[in-house]
């Protein structure tokens, strides 16, 4: 039960900041398989907002492999250049990026949610499906073409051709999509494999394509770099793929270069029955990280701070994914934080909207044209607090308990832009206000290529009566319900 919510997590060469990912959701915003600024700004948001990954939508291989006439594509070199766009942007906001390597099989061709349900004709321009057997998803849809063996083995290679392309889009995890029935899944369900050759009939067998696919990404992704497997950890229906079965998938990916799947469920049926509830499918992802000895992700429902830390707590999991609460409040992972009273960083710009933070999140260490110098340690038996855009001056405490402060405005000359933060310690005792000895306020905010500074402002007047506080309330005044600061 030692790490939590907000411990970082180290697998091969990538630390995620948190155990927080946002799950892969389509979008459908895409046109010939091209991303955009819609997903740049979706994928982008979730960054800023503090997830540790973010993970962009089911990818597809194939041009013939996308759900709908919308979806992301990775199967031609046009498509790298939009993907580097968004993979740079999300990595320079702290999270990693990761994108899901997808393959839509008889699911394919489907219209958008916004403009009805069901299979495009080709008339409308829908193209035609292809599967493991020739049965379609619903009776309604059109019969998916079987595919042969050589078929098989050029999708596995375009898994593995997508791989390619997402390294050099500079993606830092990839996730090979075996889920929500699926082509990869189709070949491992019974409710969909019905072949008679050597990627259908028993269990070893319908695993061959996921294992195949497994094998030809890893050679294909750097030893440096994670690799997920996301499953449908049951098809909640009889006579289909099963819990167990999932165990010994993991199993047997884990060899192979796996080094998370990420349990999911669902997806194989249009009839199945899901019992949803909050955390749903959190114990598949409990079962098979302790029976498979694979670290895991969990998804589905969880859309509080306690629940999803819980999870981590009591080791259900190793990383959390939302989905739609992500899509309801890109800011999770700050808000998160403020609840769980974690530290984060909030992005600089972004720091006087969240003054509760930086008390917490700010390193004791200064910065000054570059350079970064460790601050001397707080005097013992001391509070340490920051003041944000103010100078705190101390003056005696009139008497015991209570703290006498003025606030003295920031110069006009320094830049709006920036956020300027000096720390101050207060006596437990004494409730003494001492600013750490040789210590500058120190400037974040001001990146590489940040805009030309605006005229300077007039300055605030400073106070001239001092400010007396409890020290009870000193918290509360640092953290930005009593401190002074710059407009706007």
């Amino acid at each position: 039960m030692g790490d939590s919510l907000f411990s970082p997590l180290a697998v091969r060469g990538v630390t995620f900041r948190n155990r927080i990912a946002m799950a892969p959701m389509c979008q459908y915003s895409a046109e010939d398989g091209l991303a955009n600024d819609w997903h740049l700004v979706h994928l982008g948001s979730r960054a800023v907002g503090g997830a540790g990954l973010v993970i962009l939508e089911a990818t597809a291989v194939e041009a013939r492999g996308r759900i709908s006439p919308g979806d992301t594509g990775i199967w031609k070199d046009e498509q790298i250049g939009p993907l580097a766009r968004i993979a740079s942007f999300v990595r320079a906001q702290g999270a990693a990026a990761g994108i899901q390597l997808a393959h839509a099989g008889r699911k394919a061709s489907t219209r958008r949610p916004w403009e009805g349900s069901g299979a495009i004709p080709e008339n409308e321009g829908g193209w035609p499906t292809v599967a493991p057997s020739p049965a379609p998803f619903r009776p309604e849809d059109p019969a998916p073409a079987e595919l042969s063996v050589a078929e098989i083995h050029s999708i596995v290679e375009a898994f593995a051709a997508g791989a390619r392309r997402a390294l050099a889009a500079g993606f830092d995890v990839a996730e090979i999509h075996g889920a929500h029935g699926y082509l990869i899944h189709q070949f491992l369900s019974p409710l969909s494999n019905y072949r008679q050759d050597q990627y259908g009939g028993t269990f070893d067998i319908r695993m061959l394509v996921a294992l195949e696919a497994t094998e030809a990404v890893r050679g294909a992704w750097p030893e440096s770099r994670p690799l997920f497997l996301r499953i449908s950890a049951t098809d909640w229906m009889e006579g289909g793929w099963t819990p167990e079965e999932s165990v010994e998938l993991a199993r047997r990916v884990k060899p192979l270069g796996v080094d998370l799947v990420d349990c999911s469920s669902g997806g194989s049926s249009a009839h199945a029955k899901v019992p949803l509830s909050p955390g749903y499918q959190v114990p598949f992802a409990e079962r098979i990280r302790k029976e498979a000895g694979i670290l895991t992700g969990a998804v589905g429902l969880i859309i509080e701070p306690r629940q999803a830390n819980e999870i981590i707590r009591e080791g259900k999991a190793d990383m959390v994914l939302l989905a739609r609460e992500f899509l309801r409040n890109p800011y999770f992972a700050l808000h998160a934080a403020r609840e769980l009273k974690a530290a984060v960083k909030p992005p600089v710009q972004y720091v006087r909207s969240f003054p509760a933070y930086t008390k917490i999140a700010v390193p004791r260490t200064r910065a000054r044209k570059g350079r970064c110098n460790t601050a001397p340690a707080r005097p013992p038996d001391t509070y340490c607090f920051f003041a944000v855009n103010s100078v705190v001056v101390g003056s005696p405490p009139p008497r015991p308990g209570r703290v006498t402060f003025s606030f003295i405005s920031l110069p006009a000359t320094v830049p709006s832009y920036l956020v300027v933060i000096l720390p101050f310690c207060v006596s437990r005792t004494t409730s003494k206000v001492t600013v750490l000895p040789d210590t500058l306020p120190f400037e974040i905010g001001c990146a590489a290529g940040a805009p030309p500074p605006p005229p300077p402002r007039p300055p605030m007047p400073p106070l001239t009566e001092p400010v007396t506080v409890a020290p009870s309330a000193l918290s509360s005044m640092v953290t930005g319900r009593g401190v002074p600061s710059r407009p706007g």
